[in-house]
């Protein structure tokens, strides 16, 4: 069986509202930044102007930068590989991060509620064959908590479209239910 590759994609409408909510916090930066240069006087600008500059700027880059990441994954797409039936490698930038085995996965389920969409699994309790990290900066236990916190299952996958699940959702059928 050949490697079945699932890219993460980004909705339109997700961009949008993180434009628009990047767009009014870092207006808000601006704004401080203009009204404070207009209409303190220079002797508290000697003061007070630094701090002002830096968090002007911090809210302009703080209200940039989800929006950013978001671009960057639409360069970048997160990869989920099937690789034969056995396992699902997870790629994060283009990397492999997590490998799990088939074995190990109890249910997969595409999430989609709000702006928060993806791949749901649950995994079997006790695991059967361990999940494989290759990257030693990746922490399992707080990508997992992570997950539980944010959907409830075991992992979650963010930005995968329904598409994608139903291209790897047959990896359920596959295995035998005495397993």
């Amino acid at each position: 069986m050949e490697t079945i590759i699932v890219r993460s994609c980004i909705k339109p409408n997700l961009k949008r509202v993180l434009l628009l909510r990047g767009t009014a916090i870092a207006g808000i930066g601006v704004i401080l930044l203009a009204l404070s240069g207009s209409f303190i006087p220079p002797e508290h600008l000697r003061i007070w102007g630094f701090p002002i500059i830096l968090v002007g700027g911090a809210m302009i880059a703080i209200g940039m930068l989800p929006y950013r990441r978001i671009c960057r994954k639409e360069d970048v797409p997160d990869e989920l590989r099937v690789l034969g039936e056995e396992y699902i490698q997870y790629r994060l930038w283009g990397k492999p991060v997590l490998t799990v085995p088939t074995k190990s996965i109890a249910s997969m389920k595409h999430i989609e509620g709000g702006y928060r969409y993806g791949i749901a699994m649950n995994l079997r309790h006790p695991i059967p064959e361990k999940i494989v990290i290759h990257d030693p900066k990746f922490s399992d236990e707080k990508f997992h908590a992570q997950s539980a916190k944010r959907t409830g299952y075991d992992l979650f996958f963010p930005y995968f479209s329904r598409q994608g699940f139903t291209r790897i959702a047959f990896l359920e059928l596959i295995k035998s239910p005495t397993e």
